[in-house]
């Protein structure tokens, strides 16, 4: 164990003995002992390369230095007037390097690091600004540091030799400078990942950095760290730093540390901190008080000239205020005097302070709103951040747009609109043209149109909506009748009805008319809707024909209780029978046999049904007879409505029988070949009554087996 310590510390002094000093490292020999893993980063890099003649940097024109629009985005837009950072080591045009830096840089202004005048600084390539000294330190340490001056919006290992790697840019003006390392990779000459960030410094009054002199701004920000600060893929080993450093060991701010992919955020003083987190991230802050306690620092806002949001938008309004001191505490007040719509959803207090709120613009608060952000931390002065806010409200065009209505599919309707200077339409499809004022639209189903009406600040938008209506019309269903019978009709789906043909219709104009069709017909109903819509449907109601029922019987003639024998003739089909035989008996069966108990005529009816369901009845009557007639023996044919006549009891079941009257002397008095119980007692041929006494009488028919003869008595008593 002793032996391998022995070693280790002779191995140690070899390497310092002949390690070449940092002052002498050329670059090709530096890049060779980071490669090797021969320095750690951490050194104090300042001599990487011998200094070089200050280089003359470009001053961009101050007129005008920034616009309203560059005061409230912290980045700025490259033009003409920037220049690729001249690498002192790298080869023009690009000066793509690893860890080099800028000769001296001369600013025209004055620039305060914690109360000290700085009029030269140097850019160095790994992230950062530094005054006094180049560095090519790759692997940062964290704030406070005595061995740093800087001002660091990135401070880690970026290489841009890869290509295509972007490049650091630069910007010089009368009272600021802008840096902006522009899709970096990282070491060694990675490029799969890429930053983008910017610092700008300034003289303290340049409002580009309103209430302060520093900047930061970033983009898409996607490693952290290279392969020699002990990186693997561009995150893990040595954290990235992010903040400015005096270099006495006691002023600095941090914004963070980080090493890791995604958003967690632990705090300014807090390592292993997600890179994703500071994506779209800005921070504003006075870089020269050499105060121990330096005032909560703004992320998120800065002082706009006017923030502005038309009537009936809302504007989310979050601020964040980190206390650079690790112990202390930030407190966030707002005073909204005077101003309504402004709601705070939460107010987080702590070493970074947090607060979420938005602003609804109304008619209420068209106008202008004062609003003023005062963050305070617990430091002793305690350090008071103030930051006024302007939002105006502008009033929204007032729009009239097109009533709601409807109309019939197929048919188109204008639609319009008024009260701005641009129209746009929503949805587009089906409408003539979406961008004026009153396109002609033909939707196809109920649809609502959203017209945005712009006066070129802001906009309206109101709903137009076109209620299409289908006459849909519906009839039926199709149907079966058998012949003889009808069927309701019935049609919904409007308010007036016209039914065709209209043979055989109870009314052709409602919606459910009685058909009685003789044969098999299509009927189409035109269906009209309240506002003039038309649909026509039909209904088919097929005529099935009936069977034709008949039957024969036997014997032609019966008497009571004696038996007839029914037999069916009907056709085609037939699948069912019922036989009626009229005195209250009926059969089921398809030739039945019925007995009568008494005399009478019955009418037998048949009803038979067919394969098709339709039934028909045909009836006959049939006649039973009693065994024989009964005759009076007297009769009193005086007109006193009781036994006028001379009645033959069961004569009715005996047609066609035949009565002969004589008198005493053999005369014949009355005769009817027909009889039908209707001699009063008068002569034939004469109006004359008969005398009372005794008449003989011969009854005779075809259903009479033998003539009946007999006497009767006629009395009239009068």
């Amino acid at each position: 164990m002793k032996i391998k310590k022995i070693l280790s510390l002779i191995i140690g002094l070899l390497f310092f003995i002949i390690a070449p000093s940092q002052s002498t490292l050329t670059p090709s020999q530096w890049d060779k002992a980071k490669e090797n893993r021969k320095i750690n980063g951490k050194e104090k890099a300042s001599q990487k390369i011998a200094k070089k003649t200050p280089m003359e940097y470009r001053i961009a024109p101050n007129t005008p230095v920034h616009s309203s629009s560059s005061i409230c985005q912290c980045w700025q837009t490259r033009d003409s007037s920037w220049s690729i950072v001249p690498v002192n080591g790298g080869i023009p045009p690009e000066y793509r390097n690893d860890d080099g830096s800028s000769s001296i840089v001369s600013i025209p202004f004055t620039f305060c690091l914690y109360g000290t005048n700085w009029n030269n600084c140097y850019i160095n390539n790994n992230g950062n600004i530094s005054f006094g000294s180049p560095y090519g330190t790759f692997t940062a340490s964290g704030f406070p540091n005595a061995s740093f001056i800087m001002v660091a919006p990135f401070w880690s290992d970026v290489d841009t030799r890869g290509i295509p790697s972007g490049l650091p840019y630069y910007k010089i003006t009368p009272t600021y400078m802008v840096v902006q390392w522009d899709s970096v990779g990282y070491y060694n000459s990675y490029f799969d990942k890429l930053n983008t960030f910017q610092v700008i410094i300034t003289n303290g009054s340049d409002l580009i950095v309103p209430g302060g002199n520093v900047s930061f701004c970033y983009k898409d920000m996607q490693w952290t760290t290279g392969d020699a600060s002990g990186g693997i893929n561009g995150f893990n080993g040595s954290d990235a730093i992010v903040g400015a450093n005096s270099g006495d060991g006691v002023n600095y701010i941090q914004f963070g540390a980080f090493n890791q992919p995604g958003g967690n955020y632990n705090g300014p003083a807090g390592p292993n901190s997600g890179i994703d987190w500071l994506d779209n991230q800005t921070f504003l802050f006075d870089a020269c008080a050499s105060s121990n306690n330096v005032p909560p620092t703004p992320n998120g806002i800065t002082i706009c000239d006017t923030l502005r949001l038309c009537e009936g938008d809302s504007l989310p309004f979050n601020a964040t205020f980190f206390s650079p001191e690790v112990a202390q505490s930030t407190t966030i007040t707002i005073d909204t005097t005077g101003v309504t719509g402004f709601v705070i959803v939460t107010n987080t207090v702590g070493n970074t302070a947090v607060i979420n709120s938005y602003f609804i613009g109304s008619t209420n608060n068209i106008g202008y709103n004062n609003i003023i952000i005062t963050a305070t931390d617990n430091g002793v002065p305690a350090g008071v951040t103030v930051i006024p806010i302007v939002i105006e409200v502008i009033a929204s065009p007032i729009v009239i747009a097109s009533n709601d209505t409807t109309i019939c599919v197929g048919s188109i309707v204008n639609l319009n609109s008024n009260g701005g200077g641009t129209y746009s339409w929503l949805p587009a499809t089906n409408l003539s043209n979406a961008s004026i004022a009153n396109p002609i639209a033909t939707p196809t189903t109920t649809t609502t149109y959203f017209v945005t009406v712009s006066d070129g600040t802001c906009t309206t938008t109101e709903p137009v909506t076109i209620n299409v209506q289908d006459a849909f019309a519906i009839a039926g269903p199709d149907t079966s009748i058998c012949s003889g019978d009808n069927v309701v009709l019935n049609a919904t789906g409007g308010i007036t009805y016209a039914w065709t043909p209209t043979i055989g219709l109870s009314n052709p104009n409602i919606p459910n008319p009685i058909a009685l069709p003789v044969t098999n017909t299509t009927y189409t109903c035109t269906v009209t809707t309240a506002i003039g819509c038309i649909d026509v449907a039909t209904a088919t109601v097929l005529v099935l024909p009936l069977p034709t029922s008949s039957f024969t019987y036997s014997p032609t003639v019966i008497f009571a209780d004696s038996t007839y024998y029914f037999a069916d003739q009907s056709t085609p089909n037939i699948t069912g029978w019922f036989w009626d035989f009229g005195d209250g008996n009926n059969s089921l069966i398809q030739n039945p046999q019925h007995t009568y108990t008494a005399a009478g005529t019955y009418r037998v009816c048949l009803t038979t049904t067919n394969n098709l369901g339709c039934m028909n009845i045909v009836c006959s009557d049939v006649i039973v007879l009693p065994y024989d007639v009964l005759l009076p023996n007297v009769f009193t044919p005086n007109g006193d409505g009781t036994n006028d006549f001379f009645v033959i009891k069961n004569l009715e079941f005996f047609p066609n029988s035949k009565i002969q009257i004589y008198d005493r002397w053999g005369a014949l008095i009355y005769e009817n070949g027909n009889y039908n119980n209707e001699w009063n007692g008068k002569k034939n041929g004469a109006n004359t009554n008969c005398t009372d006494g005794t008449y003989y009488y011969v009854l005779s028919g075809p259903n009479i087996k033998k003539s009946i003869t007999g006497f009767v008595q006629l009395i009239r008593g009068k």
